[in-house]
């Protein structure tokens, strides 16, 4: 049970040291988005059901790993998944 807990450890902060080693943040600023809107929303149409796998994964790793860009995804996820066409 002790080494299951170290690898999880292990994992957690192996995926924080790579969000700041890579700069990850990078692609969760409001600036990233609005460049390439157009394309997520065009990918999200042609493939919804992994467009909101991916979303949601990522915001669970985000906001669970407390790293910096929940508000933004947060955001983002309600541009990108607006219900119903309400534009």
């Amino acid at each position: 049970m002790k080494a299951a807990r170290l690898l999880v450890l292990a994992v957690v902060v192996a995926l924080i040291g790579a969000y700041f080693a890579f700069d990850l943040g990078q692609y969760l600023s409001l600036e990233h988005f609005k460049a390439r809107q157009a394309v997520f929303e065009s990918y999200r149409a042609s493939h919804p059901w992994q467009t909101a796998l991916v979303f949601f994964l990522g915001y669970v790793a985000v906001t669970g790993l407390s790293l910096p860009g929940a508000t933004l995804m947060t955001l983002v996820g309600g541009a990108i998944f607006a219900c119903c066409g309400a534009r």
